[in-house]
């Protein structure tokens, strides 16, 4: 009887050391994406539009060619992967950029660790 219930103590830290460390990646992801998120507002006031979606989140690091205004870097260094190990999503919807995550799976849709992260810049 005491193995059984040692076992589901030790299942039970596990599961809970998993929903903590996905916790912290889902928290860690929206943080980046606010950080983002500034910096693109950033970039829009002194270039006057947002960057293009062929350039990216890189444009916040490195000046893209032929852009007047640009004024930074806007972000200090080198744009991370996301908590999951994939690059960030940045792309242009009716002129307004969205950023984020595709989650875990690194792939659209999906559901619990896997659901998207996106928010809309404005």
């Amino acid at each position: 009887m005491a193995v059984v219930v040692g076992s589901g103590l030790a299942l039970s830290s596990c599961v809970t050391i998993v929903d903590s460390r996905a916790k912290a990646q889902h928290v860690t992801a929206l943080a980046q994406i606010e950080n983002f998120s500034r910096a693109l507002l950033a970039y829009r006031e002194d270039a006057k539009a947002f960057p293009a979606e062929s350039t990216g989140l890189r444009a916040l690091r490195l000046a893209p060619a032929h852009t007047i205004g640009w004024n930074g870097p806007y972000v200090q260094k080198d744009i991370p992967l996301d908590p999951w190990g994939h690059p960030y999503i940045y792309r242009l919807k009716m002129g307004v950029p969205e950023v984020g995550s595709y989650g875990a799976d690194g792939k659209p849709g999906g559901e619990g660790l896997d659901a998207d992260i996106l928010a809309p810049v404005i």
